[in-house]
């Protein structure tokens, strides 16, 4: 009992797999293109023009791809037999995450159109906008929790 609580406490001292650079690399794989697009229009008509369903859907995917990658190649060297495999499950949770909080959003988005776009137009394509952004914070929601508890299988050899 005793040896077993020896290597548990080593365990518990060890540091992070996962550390605060780790989340922040995983963070701009995840944002960084739907930020750039979105911080590159300058007005309103740019906006509308670029800032479609169609398009935010293109980068969910990216994003959700760009963040696998990371994992892979950063935790490719633990030699896990079943890491592939975990990841290949986060990738599939993400997945209905996207389903769940970002599809019907981006089926939702009506750009306004016409010179006589009214105020109240203008509105429902804000609300819908953030409800698509709530949704991309979701989904990274889920991607950091389901790393969490690969941590934790990875940190006491679980798997």
């Amino acid at each position: 009992m005793k040896s077993n609580m020896r290597h548990l406490q080593k365990l518990l001292l060890q540091e992070p797999i996962i550390d605060k650079d780790f989340m922040e690399n995983l963070r701009h794989q995840f944002f960084d293109e739907v930020d750039d697009m979105i911080n590159s229009t300058d007005d309103l008509a740019e906006c509308f023009a670029t800032w479609t369903s169609g398009r935010f859907e293109n980068k969910m995917g990216s994003s959700i791809q760009k963040s696998m990658e990371y994992l892979r190649e950063s935790l490719a060297k633990l030699n896990k037999s079943d890491l592939p495999e975990k990841l290949k499950n986060i990738q599939e949770y993400l997945q209905l995450c996207v389903d769940r909080h970002f599809t019907q959003a981006c089926l939702d988005l009506m750009t306004p159109n016409g010179p006589n776009t009214t105020l109240e137009q203008l509105r429902a394509w804000k609300q819908q906008v953030l409800l698509i952004m709530d949704g991309y914070d979701k989904v990274n929601q889920a991607l950091v929790e389901k790393l969490e508890e690969l941590q934790f299988y990875i940190k006491f050899r679980c798997f």
